[in-house]
């Protein structure tokens, strides 16, 4: 069964992810600090990271940079609230920018799509 990692998505946002992805058939962890999911990755090899960047954060940003620098093959989605980030692919060290005004079918679909390739 697949494992999805959600880091710092709170509130509703949060729980509608996790209801959403957990009636997709995926398990969902959830991690509110990077510690946290440093040890998420190392003990449970989620499949899927999906990051709530409301605001861009140094030390997020350092810790996906870390992730590549490792060859963590893990794909990463950052969730943000601002279109423009999107241009930021390559600073932001991830592999799909999702805002989070899109379509709500956006992410499932995005999801069942990078599944679909590991």
């Amino acid at each position: 069964m697949r494992k999805i990692l959600l880091v710092d998505v709170k509130d509703e946002i949060g729980l509608f992810l996790k209801k959403t992805q957990e009636e997709q058939g995926y398990v969902v962890l959830t991690s509110s600090s990077l510690k946290e999911t440093r040890d998420f990755i190392t003990n449970l090899s989620p499949d899927l990271i999906i990051f709530d960047l409301a605001i861009s954060s140094v030390e997020v940003i350092e810790f996906l940079k870390d992730l590549k620098r490792e060859k963590k093959t893990i794909p990463i989605i950052i969730l943000t609230p601002y279109e423009e980030s999107g241009r930021d692919f390559e600073f932001l060290n991830s592999d799909i920018h999702i805002v989070l005004s899109d379509e709500p079918n956006n992410l499932k679909n995005t999801i069942k799509t990078i599944f679909s390739f590991l």
